[in-house]
């Protein structure tokens, strides 16, 4: 199913400005971008957000990693898209797996606009 592109965006808006708040109000980027994603879509557990707590700050807040704002949403693709443990040893003849190309274009995105992924 299709969405129109005025409500795609505005369902886009929604997630930005949900993120946004939180993270003006709590920090700690992958978490809230996790969070803003979870309110808007519902496809983000919460074991998820938990999990990433130590990744911010370029993980483990050393500032010299993978931003957390990206590494949140890279988790978010993987809760979304990403492989479960029921499916290791299957192989796929297809190409990269969905989540890896989704991955990868957030992080083209992101460092286009940023110039690093830092």
């Amino acid at each position: 199913m299709s969405v129109p592109d005025d409500e795609r965006a505005a369902i886009l808006e929604e997630a930005y400005e949900r993120t946004f708040e939180y993270e003006r109000e709590y920090g700690y980027c992958p978490q809230v971008v996790l969070a803003g994603i979870q309110d808007v879509f519902g496809n983000v557990d919460d074991s998820v957000i938990q999990a990433s707590h130590a990744l911010a700050g370029g993980s483990a807040r050393s500032t010299e990693g993978t931003c957390g704002g990206l590494v949140g949403g890279i988790l978010a693709i993987g809760a979304t898209f990403g492989r479960r443990r029921d499916e290791f040893g299957e192989s796929t003849s297809e190409g990269p797996p969905r989540s890896a190309v989704l991955a990868k274009e957030l992080q083209d995105r992101f460092e286009a606009e940023y110039g690093s992924i830092i």
